[in-house]
């Protein structure tokens, strides 16, 4: 039986909204790396460490346990005490924490040690209020003065950063009964625990932007939520929700186009990708219950991106229309209205009068001819990159060249072409096409964008490919981002990663080493637009109709998709392989009360 490989970088993020925190899987925050807790773009707490009498804790295991809740479980290394010694791994130290608008933890520390004992518990805390982008940049200047204050009575911890207009502050809340000190810089709480004994503390991390105050809600205390084994994580079926987080995760999962397959694997990272799209919804920016949108990523883009949101609509409508919606009239609001070379901004223009639109097929049409004469290169039967200031080609070859394929601007030879030059060696990593040759002399495998694989790119060369019938080609790029997302902890695939060759079916894939967003709404999307182009789905709703056009590969001889929103209508459907074939059948059709028949949607093969 072959091992089963995961990969993924060795912290634990958890997220909500727009608060978030990235540990290392200690449950620390090590200074001078990009770990933390964060907020709308600023870092407030940048160390977190804790102790049992000046000694670092080991941990034995932790996990995520959903998108917003993770729990360590620690234990001692060999401890002198006033009382005697201390055994190594006799003292368990258990560390939950849940994040809403602000963050709750709980510490619960149990003695195996056979004897009574009497030690401090002390947790470092340190804040440095840098800006998201600092951090990322390792370039972080501080430019205002912080103050932290002792509240004995309140037992609050509190640190204050201002700089002009600007105002951060982080304080640390004691909401149990335990009664905390603080010195030298860390809270501690002088503890004595007879044999199997346990102690328990809990505390809020609360964040001030400005004037704006983001606490945890009233419910995220574990102690009070101990009833269940799947603490912290969405409810299961037949479980209640525990928060208005919940119920919205719930209902955006009901409302989801669910997927069954025989391959349990293609199956489960579906699932995953719904999870996190969920995860990733910025709840302040809802539209709607139904039209919301989602932050580019984890840690790094927790907010409204244009071109990401766009994408990750387009990627979504077979699973859930809504993020159209809301990504539409949130980017609307940002729409500028004047020039503005600083901002890069210029004014919107909407176009609103039907007679220019034949004006505009005319344009289309010129725009293929003319791109195709100028930006093809023979030699290397490949689109060139781009050109430059003195309109000469740029003869790099890059990824970019497949996205012309799902565009529909390359004629119908040069398609076929570039899809055979992007899957040769220099370009084809086994794990994905990469952003750029290998021959390349600015070739480097760990880049952002100069050989690394991106899977939202390769969803979208995928679709390309499968648009000018290039159906095997295709599925072998899909195979290859589907075998990396496999290995990927928890089915997640990142939003980049290296682009070094794959070594056979026992190599696994290398992750970006700058660190990037897991999960990734347009990589989380991708598993979506895959999944969409295997099927060939499109739909027509103005017309009434749900094309598609199934090409099964092996490796996926069956899918079936329940309630799949068409208009006013939800659909099931069964492909499966015949032989080399792929067939389809629609299995149910239900549309909403008061639905004229002629409005029902009906299923063709494109």
């Amino acid at each position: 039986m072959p091992i089963e490989i995961r990969v993924g970088p060795p912290t634990i993020t958890i997220s909500q909204g727009r608060t978030f925190m990235v540990t290392t899987q200690k449950g620390g925050i090590q200074a001078s790396t990009n770990q933390g807790v964060y907020a709308l773009d600023t870092r407030f707490i940048s160390f977190y460490r804790l102790y049992i009498n000046r000694t670092p804790l080991s941990v034995i295991n932790s996990s995520q346990l959903s998108f917003y809740a993770a729990r360590f479980h620690l234990t001692n290394p060999s401890i002198e005490t006033e009382g005697g010694s201390i055994a190594a791994q006799t003292l368990r130290v258990t560390l939950n924490r849940l994040v809403s608008e602000g963050i709750h933890e709980d510490i619960e520390v149990a003695n195996y040690s056979g004897k009574k004992v009497a030690f401090l518990l002390e947790i470092a805390i340190r804040s440095d209020f840098a800006d998201l982008f600092e951090v990322k940049s390792k370039h972080i200047i501080q430019r205002g003065k912080q103050n932290t204050h002792w509240d004995v009575q309140g037992r609050s911890l509190r640190t204050s950063y201002d700089h002009k207009d600007f105002h951060r502050a982080f304080t640390y809340h004691i909401t149990s009964d335990a009664r905390p000190g603080y010195a030298n810089g860390r809270l501690f709480f002088e503890i004595e625990l007879e044999p199997n004994q346990h102690w328990y503390s809990c505390g809020d991390m609360i964040l001030e932007h400005g004037q704006q105050i983001k606490c945890p809600t009233p419910n995220s205390c574990h102690q009070q939520q101990r009833a269940t084994k799947a603490e912290g994580a969405t409810p299961t079926s037949g479980q209640q929700p525990r928060s208005d987080f919940d119920e919205r995760q719930a209902r955006w999962q009901a409302r989801c186009t669910a997927m069954t397959a025989s391959n349990h694997t293609i199956a489960r990272m579906y699932q995953q990708a719904i999870e996190d799209m969920g995860a990733l919804r910025i709840y302040d920016m809802d539209v709607s219950d139904e039209a919301w949108i989602p932050a580019a990523g984890v840690p790094w883009f927790v907010t409204l991106f244009g071109r990401d949101s766009l994408t990750v609509s387009y990627q979504n409508m077979a699973v859930s229309a809504g993020f159209a919606g809301g990504a539409l009239r949130r980017l609307s609001e940002y729409q500028a209205t004047e020039r503005d070379d600083w901002r890069e901004a210029q004014p919107g223009k909407i176009m609103e009068e039907k007679e220019k639109a034949q004006a505009l097929k005319q344009q289309a049409a010129d725009l293929k001819r003319a791109f195709n004469e100028r930006f093809w290169m023979e030699k290397e039967g490949c689109f060139a990159f781009g050109l430059d200031p003195d309109k000469k080609l740029i003869t790099s070859i890059a990824s970019n060249a497949g996205q012309c394929l799902w565009s529909g601007i390359a004629d119908p030879d040069k398609a076929e072409r570039t899809a055979k030059r992007l899957l040769q060696t220099d370009m084809w990593s086994g794990w994905g096409i990469r952003t750029l040759s290998s021959h390349n002399g600015a070739y480097d495998p760990f880049a952002y964008q100069r050989g690394s694989v991106w899977p939202q790119d390769n969803g979208i060369i995928a679709a390309g490919f499968k648009r000018y019938g290039l159906v095997n080609e295709a599925n072998q790029v899909i195979r290859a981002i589907f075998d990396a997302t496999e290995r990927f902890d928890a089915y997640r695939p990142p939003e980049v990663f290296a682009g070094v060759e794959r070594d056979g079916d026992l190599d696994f894939p290398i992750l970006y080493p700058a660190g990037a967003n897991i999960p990734q709404a347009w990589a989380t999307g991708s598993i979506f637009h895959m999944i969409r182009t295997i099927l060939g789905l499109c739909a027509d709703a103005p017309h009434q109709r749900r094309y598609v056009y199934p090409t099964l590969p092996e490796w996926l001889p069956d899918i079936e998709l329940h309630h799949l929103r068409v208009g006013p209508c939800s659909l099931s459907i069964r492909f499966w392989r015949e032989g080399a074939n792929s067939r389809w059948e629609v299995q149910e059709t239900q549309a909403d009360k008061g639905t004229a028949q002629q409005d029902y949607i009906q299923v063709k093969e494109e």
